[in-house]
């Protein structure tokens, strides 16, 4: 599947751990189509068969664009493993992220719709992921260089994503990675005990009512180190506590039972 194949270069390059076992892509239907050399009626069918299995999870996705929303194109959760674990399922936290500018792609020409009129005019060589890379990767990914501080950090912090899409018998490695990025990116070595009993109660959380803030964690982690970065503060593990406690659901997550959530009692 040439999905998979782009999730498995995507996990690669944003060095997640091999304890992940799902990956999220932004990509329109027509790129993944145009790909295939097949309609999109067929990339619907097809996601749908494999819906089913368990293996692909996809919804459109939605931005504004003159006023007015619009759907700039789909997002996706792929299996990067057939056996084992839970079914594919996106994180909400990505399908609300802005994965592109419409209006500025609009202005430059980047739309699906030119690369299919350019794409006419080149014989088919049969299936060409360089249609679904230019969406589903960002421009490092595409092409490798030495990241900076920033970029570095926001990859590793992705991990945070992935902690509630890991099988249980590998939530224990995803938990640990995480903890382990965010006291990184957040400059806060002592910090990763407190890290990572937030992650285990938001799992707990997940158990629970199916569903778990980690977007919103991830979020501000990201804030938290952009400000200090710019000269807004000097403790960014401290903001990002800070802010997490004005949020509505902390008082109860962060006081849930230590149930256990993976393959051993959790004394996080």
């Amino acid at each position: 599947m040439a999905l998979h194949q782009v999730a498995v270069e995507a996990a690669a390059e944003r060095a997640y751990s091999p304890a992940v076992s799902e990956v999220e892509l932004f990509c329109p239907v027509e790129a993944v189509a145009l790909a295939l050399g097949v309609h999109r009626a067929t990339v619907y069918r097809a996601a749908a068969e494999l819906r089913a299995l368990g293996m692909v999870h996809h919804r459109a996705h939605y931005t504004t664009h003159r006023g007015r929303t619009r759907a700039d194109g789909a997002v996706w959760a792929v299996r990067l493993r057939p056996v084992g674990g839970r079914a594919a399922r996106l994180s909400y936290g990505f399908l609300k992220r802005a994965h592109r500018n419409l209006s500025g792609d609009v202005e430059r020409g980047r739309t699906v719709w030119a690369a299919m009129r350019q794409s006419k005019k080149i014989p088919s060589k049969g299936v060409d992921l360089s249609f679904i890379r230019r969406w589903a990767l960002s421009p490092t990914e595409q092409t490798p260089v030495t990241p900076d501080c920033r970029t570095s950090a926001r990859r590793s912090l992705e991990a945070l994503l992935d902690v509630q899409h890991a099988a249980r018998k590998e939530r224990s490695a995803a938990v640990e990675l995480a903890a382990e990025a965010l006291a990184a990116a957040l400059r806060d070595r002592g910090g990763v005990m407190f890290y990572r009993r937030l992650l285990w109660q938001l799992l707990r959380r997940a158990d629970a009512t199916g569903a778990a803030p980690f977007g919103m964690v991830y979020e501000q982690a990201r804030r938290a180190a952009a400000d200090v970065a710019e000269g807004y503060g000097r403790r960014p593990g401290a903001v990002f506590v800070s802010r997490l406690k004005r949020a509505g659901w902390w008082r109860e997550v962060m006081a849930a039972p230590p149930v256990r959530v993976g393959v051993r009692p959790v004394e996080a």
